[in-house]
């Protein structure tokens, strides 16, 4: 997961009054059902901001990083679910959230929908998951503040958010904090694993080998390049060793694919100087 700024984001020209308009409609329906029926008709309006969300995260799915693909083409999350809460169950759906574009998140199929690990029998996907802190502050329509709510979903668009979630050398996504050290923040980063399915078992050996194993190998050669340095031929070991640091460099800039995960990596081998001058200056 990396920070997604909302500055990124801007609607098309004429698209916020028709979702205004839509939410008016929808305003006026009192049965739960019903309202839910006619926000499903409406889903071009929210659709209609997916590639402009795309773009935002460099064509990856805003919480696992993987990159789309025709066949797989992402989904428009509403991150307050619209319709249901899975963890509230008499609770409407933050159907007043349903057109506003500050509630929608780039999410690829596999991290939005119901699905099974067929290796290990695990589910995961968000769907209408969204627990918080404290129930009791739940918000249940349009006229309380959800500004009061602590959600335990770790969110995107929230700078302080990614930093809460970390990669093991295998790819595996773990919490950046002990439960002795900030109980809340490994709670969340555990609950925001679970549901967004993190390590599900295809995206974790993807990370594992076209990541982290990468990172790995690419240290090794570095440290390789650098003892040749004071042999004859240093001019060659220089070369290669700039080399290295370059697709360092590349594989955790935002736009590459996991690069959270390289990024997590790479800090695990800052006891080396020269891999500790680079971190210091991504």
């Amino acid at each position: 997961m990396r920070y997604i700024s909302r500055e990124r984001i801007v609607p098309p020209e004429g698209w916020q009054k028709k979702a205004e308009k839509a939410l008016a409609e929808i305003a006026l329906i009192s049965d739960p059902e019903e309202r839910k029926r006619a926000i499903n008709r409406k889903s071009k309006i929210w659709k209609e901001l997916k590639e402009i969300l795309q773009q935002c995260s460099h064509d990856k799915c805003w919480y696992c990083e993987s990159k789309v693909t025709h066949t797989a083409p992402g989904d428009v999350d509403h991150w307050r679910p619209k319709n249901a809460v899975e963890e509230c169950p008499d609770h409407p759906g933050y159907w007043w959230k349903a057109f506003d574009w500050d509630n929608f998140r780039f999410s690829c199929n596999n991290c939005n929908r119901h699905n099974t690990d067929t290796e290990n029998n695990h589910t995961g996907g968000k769907e209408a998951h969204f627990a918080l802190w404290d129930e009791s502050r739940r918000v249940r329509d349009s006229s309380g503040d959800i500004r009061l709510e602590e959600p335990l979903l770790l969110d995107p668009v929230r700078a302080s958010d990614p930093p809460l979630l970390t990669f093991d050398e295998d790819g595996m996504a773990r919490p950046s904090r002990t439960e002795q050290q900030s109980p809340k923040a490994y709670k969340r980063a555990h609950y925001s694993i679970e549901v967004y399915h993190l390590n599900r078992s295809k995206l974790k050996n993807r990370r594992q080998f076209y990541v982290c194993n990468k990172v790995k190998a690419l240290i090794q050669e570095g440290e390789d390049y650098l003892s040749m340095e004071k042999g004859e031929n240093s001019s060659a070991a220089r070369e290669g060793y700039n080399k290295v640091v370059e697709r360092l460099y590349e594989m955790v800039r935002p736009e590459e694919e996991y690069s959270a995960a390289a990024k997590a990596v790479l800090y695990t081998y800052r006891n080396l100087e020269w891999v500790d001058e680079l971190c210091r200056n991504l």
